[in-house]
């Protein structure tokens, strides 16, 4: 995600969270719990999950800008939570690391240990069981940073392309 917003300018949708910023967290900001909740129960926000213990929220009003924009946004969720999203006409892509050793290899690389079990697991559960067709896939193989950002950038393109032709037809 750092690549395609450094590279071709893509816009990171911010994603709130209680949890503490990691410096591997763009588009990411840190907000209280209770910042959260009240957010939650004003109706602020377009998505709200728990993930690992900790809470993770989109406001609408970010959610909307970016799907009414002609730019390309990113949002970083969870494959469990992308239902959240099945009314929005938006490109899915499911970023999946080449293998598990990779996974675990990126976890300690960000300084996150303590998490590789709990990360494995999610893993096994939500990524590898998962064959949603309206989903696709892009393989993150490892130190190969801008191969992964272009074949992000073309799927999206593709995705782009083909909700515009199914609008045109439908109207």
């Amino acid at each position: 995600m750092k690549e395609l917003h450094r590279a071709l300018g893509w816009r990171f949708v911010p994603v709130l969270t209680d949890r503490e910023p990691r410096f591997t967290d763009p588009g990411r900001a840190h907000v209280p719990t209770e910042t959260i909740k009240h957010m939650a129960e004003a109706g602020d926000l377009a998505i709200l999950n728990k993930f690992m213990g900790r809470l993770y929220a989109v406001k609408e009003s970010e959610l909307t800008t970016a799907l009414a924009s002609h730019d390309y946004s990113m949002l970083d969720l969870s494959i469990q939570f992308v239902n959240k999203l099945a009314s929005q006409r938006c490109a899915k892509i499911v970023l999946l690391p080449e293998s598990e050793h990779q996974l675990v290899a990126q976890i300690s690389a960000a300084g996150r240990k303590d998490d590789t079990l709990e990360i494995i697991a999610d893993y096994r559960q939500n990524y590898l069981a998962r064959k949603e067709t309206e989903l696709q896939i892009v393989v993150n193989f490892q130190h190969q940073v801008k191969k992964t950002a272009n074949q992000i950038a073309k799927t999206a393109f593709e995705l782009c392309q083909k909700l515009s032709a199914n609008l045109s037809s439908s109207l």
